[in-house]
């Protein structure tokens, strides 16, 4: 018995030695493919490397997974310089592939959690009843031929297989979770530091040029749109992993070091010239910091403190133009957050832009409340020649394609969502259940 266990174990060793041999192995190849710009085949180790992390620990695979949604623009940007334009590339779509592959690995290992969560669990039912009425939505023929729905998916529901993960993935802790968005905060925001201070990359501006991507131009300069697909998108994980960093400070833990991330993600906010993004971290950093403090008179004297403080920094912008202008590229960021906070309404404001699509989605809505399609709201319409409704909002695109009874489930799961992770704040007092509501509010 002895010898048959000891021999078990030892064959355990050699598969797992083998396993991170590979894996070092296929790093070798990834970073030979980066020096010689062969993008497309490093694409393709690194989703290999994905697969192999995986294989030796699910929790590794998901947060490597999380890395390479952080590179996707950069890496996409490289791809449209240096390799040759294909109209489909396969590649654009694998990650996503991934994730459903993981989706499903998952379920069918966890059978007897799903079957439990069900009865037990109200947000796991609403979760799969809303995942239900999105599959449907994927052959909607109001939105065109199915392969609209199908890209439309990838907008859609791929992302919200996010949450089936993570919900029925054991050993994914959110002390894990928050060092690896941490650590790819500090990366992805240096890298933005770079674009506003030296510039784009030779290759970016040549992406750029070609594109056309007007949003991306501010007075004085071109804001920073780091690793990630869009300047919206690094601006919002900005805040969020300045939350993050916050949350780090409030727990004592690597007080200095975070206290320092924090203000360095703030900075970084700011550099990144998306008023939005600089509301929603106004509200989520109020709420976290409210709700934390337990004591009322002390909590009433907090809300004093900030109120006070963002009437400073409302002063500041209204004041400081003439200071911004000698700041050169930093100021034309400034200058254009003043623009956003102090006249938000300005006929010259985007938000008249996104007044507009938000109009033009809810009209679509009330006319066929039943949905159109995943691939309607999204880009996809456009790209397969369908049905293409503009939204300029994640939510009102989940809405649109989905009809009332995605909207109801979805409006449900956003609800008990909150409700749970509030719950581990109220009863059990942990932090980390206040951190997502205030992450996820805004």
């Amino acid at each position: 018995m002895k010898k048959g266990k000891g021999s078990r174990t030892m064959i355990e060793r050699l598969k797992e030695n083998l396993v991170y041999f590979v894996f070092f192995f296929l790093s070798l190849i990834l970073i030979w493919c980066f020096i010689t710009l062969r993008i497309r085949l490093a694409t393709l180790v690194f989703l290999s490397l994905l697969l192999v992390a995986f294989a030796v620990r699910m929790k590794w695979g998901i947060y490597l997974l999380l890395v390479y949604y952080a590179l996707v623009g950069l890496i996409r940007r490289l791809m449209y310089v240096y390799e040759r334009h294909v109209r489909f590339d396969p590649l654009s779509v694998a990650h996503d592939f991934l994730v459903a592959f993981f989706f499903i690995l998952i379920l069918l290992t966890k059978k007897e959690k799903i079957l439990e969560s069900l009865k037990k669990d109200r947000l796991f039912g609403v979760a799969v009843f809303l995942l239900f009425i999105e599959i449907l939505q994927i052959f909607n023929p109001l939105q065109g031929n199915v392969f609209v729905g199908m890209a439309g998916a990838k907008f859609i529901l791929i992302p919200f297989l996010g949450f089936f993960i993570g919900y029925l993935l054991d050993g994914l802790e959110f002390e894990g979770l928050w060092k690896v968005i941490l650590g790819v905060g500090v990366a992805t925001a240096l890298y933005g530091w770079k674009q506003v201070f030296w510039g784009y990359a030779s290759f970016e501006m040549k992406w750029w040029r070609s594109v056309d991507y007007l949003s991306l131009s501010i007075p004085g300069g071109v804001r920073p749109i780091s690793t990630f697909p869009s300047a919206a998108e690094y601006a919002h994980f900005s805040w969020m992993i300045a939350l993050v960093a916050l949350h780090y400070v409030t727990e004592r833990k690597y007080r200095v070091l975070t206290g320092v991330l924090f203000v360095f993600f703030i900075v970084s906010l700011f550099l990144s010239a998306v008023r939005l993004a600089f509301f929603s971290f106004v509200l989520g950093f109020s709420l976290y910091l409210h709700f934390s403090i337990r004591d009322r008179i002390k909590r009433v004297f907090f809300d004093i403190l900030y109120l006070s403080f963002l009437f400073c920094v409302v002063m500041f912008f209204y004041f400081g133009e003439g200071l911004f202008y000698s700041m050169g590229k930093v100021g034309g960021a400034f200058l254009h957050m003043r623009e956003g906070i102090l006249y938000p309404f300005a006929r010259t404001s985007t938000f008249w832009g996104h007044y507009a699509a938000w109009k033009h989605a809810i009209l679509h809505f009330a006319k066929n409340p039943l949905g159109y399609g995943l691939g309607a709201s999204t880009l996809a319409g456009t790209k397969f020649l369908g049905m293409h409704i503009w939204t300029e909002s994640d939510v009102l695109s989940t809405i649109v394609a989905t009809g009332i009874a995605g909207t109801i489930a979805f409006l449900l799961f956003f609800f008990q969502g909150i409700k749970k992770a509030w719950q581990l704040w109220e009863r059990h007092r942990i932090k980390d259940g206040l951190l997502v509501v205030s992450l996820v509010i805004p």
